[in-house]
């Protein structure tokens, strides 16, 4: 009856003894891998966070390279509107003077018009030259004042346009 009981005793010891060994084993590896796995979602979700931080700086920095080419074209463009604004403000400075020039020989022919027609008059009052033939110099000098001033009009009209 000892040795039974004894031999009875032992075999389950033992048998227990493994069963907890193992299932603590299983635990803690099965602990183990669930504490593995949540590390890993962790480091995976601060992995995903931090590609979408690169993406977002990566299109940031698309963004600001487009902008910044754009302003350099804006840049380019005014420039060249500059460039020809100069020129045309060399333009208009270049007919001024052409204007400027061309008012002054008119002013001097109708001046001499205004003279030789003031002359014609004098001549005609005092009674020194023929009347028929001043006449004809005056409506000659006439038709050349009537001109002057149409080009003189003409050409502060083509300038001031």
């Amino acid at each position: 009856f000892f040795f039974s009981s004894r031999r009875r005793h032992t075999r389950f010891l033992p048998v227990s003894w493994a069963r907890r060994c193992v299932q603590e084993t299983g635990l803690e590896i099965e602990y183990q891998v669930k504490k593995f796995k949540e590390e890993l979602q962790q480091k995976e979700q601060a992995f995903i966070k931090k590609e979408n931080e690169i993406a977002q700086i990566k299109r940031s920095y698309e963004d600001e390279v487009v902008k910044r080419e754009r302003q350099e074209e804006d840049v380019r463009r005014l420039q060249q509107e500059i460039v020809g604004m100069k020129v045309v403000v060399e333009i208009s400075k270049n007919m001024e003077n052409e204007a400027n020039q061309k008012t002054k020989q008119i002013e001097k022919e109708l001046d001499e018009v205004v003279r030789d027609k003031e002359r014609i008059l004098r001549q005609i009052q005092q009674g020194e030259v023929n009347r028929s033939q001043l006449e004809g110099q005056l409506q000659k000098l006439q038709e050349v004042h009537d001109s002057t001033l149409k080009e003189l009009k003409q050409t502060c009209l083509l300038y001031t346009s």
